[in-house]
């Protein structure tokens, strides 16, 4: 499905869950990692004049990941929150969270990637063995794909939240943590000038593959 064609489902899903006596006013939205693909579609939906046409006005506010998105839902700070971990929501829920799950955002996560430097010995993420894997903030899908890729190649890693990608790409290229995470479009040029190398993606993991894994 393209931007655009995206962009309008996602307004008509947002113009369906707000009553026509509300529907001129501003909706209050948490919208994951600013410049990510996903992350992107309120931003240029308003641009275009999409949402101003399905009689909305965007307000958003941009988060360090699902986890932190479902967090600022929770507490009344939104309306609305997008890309938020399926199953961190379905935890939050199940524990007594006000939160209601109203559509789906993404099945599979080929866009998400985790790397290294170029002057890493790690070739793949089979090798982070006694390392350090990034993800974005707890209950992101992000972290729920790197308890996966532990227990799937039963690796002795430790799983370390380390926000934005902007901060995680610090944090890894300062050797704080040693495997980052990103999301594209960021970090694409870095590894087509080899200045890192990607040791996975999400869409390696069957269950991330085939599940819908944001919401």
């Amino acid at each position: 499905m393209s931007f655009r064609g995206l962009t309008f489902v996602i307004a008509v899903t947002l113009a369906g869950a707000v009553p026509r006596s509300l529907a001129a006013e501003t909706l209050r939205i948490a919208s994951p990692q600013r410049g990510s693909w996903e992350g992107a579609i309120p931003e240029l939906g308003k641009e275009a004049g999409i949402f101003q046409k399905q009689g909305l006005d965007l307000d958003i506010l941009y988060t360090q990941g699902g986890g932190e998105t479902l967090q600022i839902v929770v507490s009344g700070a939104v309306d609305i929150g997008l890309s938020a971990g399926t199953l961190g929501t379905l935890d939050a829920y199940a524990k007594g969270a006000p939160v209601r799950i109203i559509a789906t955002s993404s099945t599979g996560s080929r866009e998400v990637f985790w790397f290294v430097p170029a002057a890493s010995p790690l070739k793949s993420i089979h090798d982070a063995n006694g390392h350090s894997i990034a993800y974005s903030t707890t209950g992101a899908s992000s972290h729920v794909n790197v308890l996966r890729f532990i227990k799937q190649y039963g690796l002795n890693a430790r799983a370390v939240a380390t926000g934005d990608v902007a901060a995680t790409i610090t944090q890894t290229m300062s050797g704080q943590v040693d495997v980052g995470w990103s999301v594209a479009p960021f970090m694409l040029d870095a590894l087509a000038k080899a200045d890192v190398r990607m040791t996975a993606r999400a869409s390696d993991l069957e269950a991330a593959r085939r599940r819908t894994v944001r919401v």
